[in-house]
């Protein structure tokens, strides 16, 4: 397992490297960060590991540093700085990378690890993930957190079952894979940006269902999670993550209402085919899948 985390970490900077441009030195320094951290999160990992195959009495730090380091190579709270300064560099396109594939991996190994420990990265991730996005005006700056809020309710997926984790991280990327798509054509990198695109509607949509307003993918994907911890002795964080999703849902009706909705009545809309494209496919989606839901 260890070996395939790097080889992923590997094959994720050789991408940066073909995508970055040419003499670019914000480009290098990212791609160097990344290369730095998650090499320092791997020797903690396989350090700890070797320590407690051969120790199994430990105690302390050592029980620590394993979910610690892969929180680090996931990009959860308290570690996320790194990720979101690396994401805020980086086109939408490894971004879209950086927030599903990359994460992937490390959320799969934290099944072996101790859920105490992981219940702390559950509240943390979900609680500074959400109050950091207040005020904030980059794009890539907001997505980033709000993929290290919706990661606390990842890591409380896999602690149900893999099969659960494979279902939030499906309606979940999906969502966040349309929300980028979005911001890929329109070219927006600020929240100023959007405000001279057409179809401003569509970001108050993909941000409200990114935040899991009922009865949206987003909703749907939180919904089943905590349903299927009704069963574990776990009531507790889902309330706090229910509160937390409420004050998160204010937050970014407070970051896209200045710019979707019109603030003159004789504004004239524009229509985006391409805007809209996105849009109807996102709402088939969400019906299709609503529908399996229920049925």
């Amino acid at each position: 397992m260890w070996v395939l985390l790097e080889i992923n970490t590997l094959s994720f900077c050789s991408v940066m490297k073909m995508n970055q441009k040419e003499n670019s030195q914000e480009s290098m320094e990212s791609l160097m960060k990344y290369f730095i951290i998650q090499s320092i999160a791997s020797s903690i990992l396989l350090i700890s590991m070797v320590y407690m195959k051969y120790n199994t009495n430990v105690m302390g730090v050592v029980v620590v540093a394993g979910p610690a380091s892969v929180m680090i190579k996931a990009g959860a709270a308290p570690f996320h700085q790194w990720f979101v300064n690396i994401s805020k560099k980086l086109k939408w396109s490894l971004n879209s990378l950086l927030f599903t594939w990359q994460k992937l991996a490390p959320i799969y190994l934290i099944v072996y690890q101790y859920k105490v420990i992981l219940i702390v990265f559950i509240v943390m991730s979900s609680m500074i993930g959400s109050v950091s996005m207040v005020n904030k005006k980059d794009l890539k700056e907001i997505m980033a957190l709000s993929s290290v809020f919706n990661l606390s309710w990842m890591i409380l997926a896999v602690i149900v079952s893999t099969k659960m984790l494979i279902m939030f991280s499906s309606l979940y990327w999906m969502t966040l894979l349309f929300a980028l798509i979005y911001f890929y054509k329109v070219k927006g990198s600020t929240l100023s940006k959007l405000k001279t695109s057409s179809n401003k509607w569509v970001f108050l949509f993909m941000m409200v269902n990114l935040a899991g307003l009922p009865p949206l993918m987003g909703f749907t994907a939180k919904w089943m999670t905590m349903l299927s911890t009704l069963k574990m002795n776990v009531s507790f964080v889902v309330t706090f993550l229910l509160v937390i999703s409420t004050i998160n849902l204010y937050i970014y009706f407070r970051i896209a209402s200045p710019i979707s909705i019109p603030q003159s009545k004789g504004m004239q809309k524009s229509v985006s085919w391409e805007n809209s494209l996105i849009t109807s496919t996102f709402i088939m989606m969400n019906t299709i899948v609503l529908l399996s839901v229920f049925m």
